[in-house]
This record gives C-alpha cells, structure tokens and sequence, in this order.
C-alpha cells in the first residue's frame, strides 16, 4: 500500500530505454503525480549514406533506427575511394557506450568514410616544371609546363596533363617535335 509522499522509482532492464519520468509521487490528494513510464528496446540512429563519396550503409531494412547490439555493413561504391583498411571498418555495431556529448547508444567505431587514394607525387622528369594544384590523390590532375630551356624551337603534341588513376600516375603519351 503506497501513502502520500511515497515515491515510486522505475528501471528498465538493460537494452531497454525508459519512456517518461522514472519516478512517480503519490500526492495530498491521493493521486498519483504521472503516469507509468514505458520500456522500450535500445536503439542507435542510422548514419546517413554519403553519395559523395560513394559511402553506403547497408541494414536490410530502410528504418531510421538500428536496434540495440544488431550490425550495419559499410561499404563505399566509388572507384578511387577504398573503405580504410582496418578489422572493424566493414561493419557498426549498435552498441551500448555512454559518453559525455553523445547518446547512450550509438553505433560503434569512428564515423566511416571513403578517403580517395593518395598516388603520391608523379615521376620527376627533366623536361617539365609540374604546377601542383592538389593532393595527389585519384581522379586529381596535375598542369604540366615544359621548361623554357628545352621548349625553344619545339612544341608540345598530345596531352598537357597527368591523370591520376586507383593504381599510379597515367602519364599518357609525350611527343616533342622540332
């Protein structure tokens, strides 16, 4: 039998996310201050897909919400742009883990991306002076400017450009000509 001034104190089990006030007082008048909370099972908020970078989350499902401890797979779809090479960057788990800033469940993990691919600089050569307007990384581009010693009395045929590709520099085809 509850009184006045009793107070009435609710838990949820784990995996379980209170709805309402935990706490509920019987008041002067006899009635109860609230109502019952509800229990309802955890869940994360879904990461959005990134189109541009070709990012995906894959659930099974278009829910907003992923439930408490199932999995998502992360892929990325672009050419140029790996997911990271790292033992959990293919999957987010909805996991359990209160911090300050953050919900009490979320998926696990570093946000997932698609960085593009570094190709490193291009192969130097005596002839051009490269204007880098960029990282190097793929489906960048670099200027190249035939140094002035050796352009007199020639000109340039074919491309002017150096593509970068998922595996290196694609130098094309060079041709000086007298």
């Amino acid at each position: 039998m509850f009184h006045y001034g009793d107070v009435v104190s609710f838990h949820c089990d784990f995996a379980y996310v209170m709805i309402g006030n935990p706490t509920i007082l019987c008041t002067s008048n006899g009635v109860w201050n609230g109502s019952v909370p509800t229990c309802e099972y955890a869940y994360c908020e879904r990461i959005p897909d990134d189109p541009s970078q070709g990012l995906f989350l894959e659930t099974g499902t278009e829910e907003k919400y992923i439930p408490f401890f199932e999995n998502v797979t992360v892929s990325c779809h672009e050419t140029g742009r790996p997911l990271r090479t790292t033992a959990t960057s293919g999957f987010r788990q909805c996991v359990f883990d209160p911090h300050d800033g953050m919900p009490m469940h979320w998926l696990s993990g570093a946000r997932p991306s698609c960085p593009r691919i570094d190709c490193g600089p291009p192969p130097e050569t005596p002839w051009f002076n490269l204007r880098v307007s960029c990282r190097y990384q793929v489906q960048s581009q670099l200027l190249l400017r035939l140094r002035r010693d050796v352009y007199t009395g020639r000109k340039i045929l074919n491309e002017r450009q150096y593509h970068s590709m998922s595996r290196g520099w694609n130098m094309g085809l060079w041709r000086l000509e007298m």
